[in-house]
């Protein structure tokens, strides 16, 4: 079986916390650095190393289980709950923690058994896999058609002796994957917050207030129920109600106004469905160009057989909202920037339901986002994340990101790096709270992303 090529390139930054050492490994074929043969030579079976990362799912899954166990008993059924009364859930016992990571463990080190003695002596003589020194952050290009392997698994070790979860990779250095070689690693923050939220979960709308106090203080993020209000009002005005009325008839039902105008026998769209849909699509063809930073906080299914069928479920007014991926590929695709265009970065705190038994794939609406929408980077659950956990781990990253709290890597403050931010996290909720869920959590963006701008030259 042939393979891409394995390439590593070491790269130096000056920008901030880019200027975290980095080491990008590239498994595509046309890839020219320092080109290594194949990466059959290197992983031996990469298509059985793709198979070993889909049985992760499961571990991830158990580690999820126990988290949302553990809201259920905190919430003690109300779902109202406070973030206060929810902190504990956060926190996992000793004893509970370390059979997760041993659960972990198995398939990581059976992952990591397939490395090749070559592929070990490469990464070590550019400083990864080594002791005593400052390891590099890894960015993984990686070509769409190819194995992919969830590197930010894999451990160290073995399984004789305690498990040890600095052993596991994405606990050990910044991890990310990309898809292309030529996007500009530089992404701004200044241009506003757009934000999709299911309104069943009770830490979705909290969570998109505190994201937007942290980008932007003072002010409010446009959220897809803005744009249906907007919509909605439009629709009202059809029928011949003033401003004020449209505005008192949504405000008269505040919990169900969308699902009501969408029922309601004199104002109602001859077809909601396609209503829905059309509307969708506005909405976001509306954020080009006009926000940096889009946050989801809803929910993600997989396709039935085909990566184009894979959804996103946002519930607004009573009412849910569904766009797939098929619909970015056609109606939402828009014309590739150029390299130094610059892109959104997109937060996809969507907890993922996961097929067992399925070889890993990435993320199908991180690579739609990036390949058909034009997205720097894209953060996505790769396995259901509870509620509480997605809201207080992503405020966690924002608060790393953003240098509202502070962490190093090499040295190197992660404030400003997307990768450090994310490892910063991991780390954080493993050390405060025994909690690997974080692991959960995968970075597509091209190496050395990072802030550039207002945002990233302020906080302490």
């Amino acid at each position: 079986m042939t393979g891409p090529s394995l390439s590593t390139h070491v790269g130096a930054v000056g920008n901030r916390a880019d200027r975290i050492r980095s080491l990008q490994v590239s498994l595509v074929d046309d890839y020219i650095r320092i080109s290594l043969k194949k990466v059959d030579q290197f992983i031996n079976d990469a298509r059985e190393a793709e198979k070993d990362s889909g049985q992760l799912a499961e571990p991830l899954a158990k580690v999820s289980e126990q988290v949302a166990l553990q809201e259920d008993a905190a919430s003690g059924g109300n779902a109202n709950a406070s973030a206060a009364t929810m902190m504990p859930s956060l926190t996992i016992s000793e004893t509970v923690s370390r059979e997760l990571l041993k659960g972990l463990r198995r398939d990581g080190s059976a992952l990591r058994g397939r490395l090749s003695e070559r592929c070990v002596e490469v990464f070590k003589s550019n400083g990864f896999l080594t002791t005593g020194g400052a390891e590099p952050a890894l960015t993984f290009v990686e070509d769409e058609k190819g194995p992919h392997i969830l590197w930010d698994l894999m451990y160290d070790g073995g399984m004789v002796g305690a498990v040890n979860w600095e052993s596991f990779w994405g606990f050990r250095v910044p991890i990310a994957h990309w898809v292309f070689e030529d996007r500009t690693p530089e992404l701004r923050l200044r241009d506003g917050l757009f934000g999709g939220i299911h309104e069943e979960y009770p830490f979705s709308i909290l969570e998109l207030d505190a994201v937007a106090q942290r980008v932007q203080p003072g002010t409010l993020p446009r959220s897809v129920a803005d744009y249906f209000k907007e919509f909605v009002r439009e629709g009202l005005a059809a029928a011949n109600l003033t401003d004020a009325a449209a505005q008192a008839w949504i405000a008269a039902r505040p919990e169900t106004w969308l699902r009501m105008f969408l029922i309601d026998g004199e104002v109602k769209p001859d077809d909601p469905v396609q209503w829905k849909y059309d509307k969708i699509v506005e909405m976001l063809k509306s954020t080009e160009k006009r926000f940096d930073l889009l946050h989801f906080a809803c929910h993600s299914a997989p396709g039935t057989g085909a990566a184009s069928r894979s959804e996103m479920t946002m519930h607004v007014g009573g009412e849910k909202l569904t766009f797939d991926v098929g619909s970015m590929m056609s109606d939402l695709r828009i014309k590739m920037p150029d390299p130094d265009e610059p892109g959104p970065f997109v937060f996809l705190n969507a907890c993922r339901s996961v097929k067992p038994k399925q070889p890993f794939q990435p993320p199908p609406f991180a690579t739609a986002w990036i390949n058909d929408r034009g997205a720097l980077a894209v953060i996505s659950a790769i396995c259901p994340v509870p509620d509480f956990f997605a809201h207080a781990f992503a405020i966690k990253y924002y608060d790393f990101l953003l240098g509202r709290a502070d962490a190093t890597f090499g040295g190197v403050r992660v404030k400003g790096s997307l990768a450090g931010a994310l490892l910063a996290t991991r780390r954080y909720f493993m050390e405060e709270h025994r909690n690997p869920l974080g692991l959960a959590y995968l970075l597509y963006t091209s190496p050395n992303a990072h802030l550039t701008g207002s945002v990233a030259e302020s906080g302490p």
